[in-house]
């Protein structure tokens, strides 16, 4: 398991990416936002390597308002129900 952190998304870095993955089984990215990132690293991934996502927009339950930011626990939930 690895990480790969973009410091700023423009100029997107598509080499680093490359390497970041070329070991890596599958892809998982994480963004609190709709996905805005998840095409970008399906593209510049290593080839071949599956990506999935697994952020959101956390909102509360009466669907007004943003909720709380997803914790660690639910993070890794996402990570083991994407497996």
């Amino acid at each position: 398991m690895g990480w790969f952190r973009p410091v700023t998304l423009w100029p997107f870095r598509p080499r680093r990416l490359a390497r970041a993955t070329a070991k890596a089984q599958r892809v998982l990215v994480f963004e609190l936002n709709a996905g805005q990132l998840v095409d970008d690293v399906r593209m510049h991934a290593a080839a071949g390597r599956p990506c999935g996502f697994i952020g959101g927009v956390s909102i509360s339950e009466s669907g007004l308002a943003y909720g709380a930011l997803m914790d660690a626990p639910e993070i890794r939930r996402r990570i083991l129900d994407d497996h």
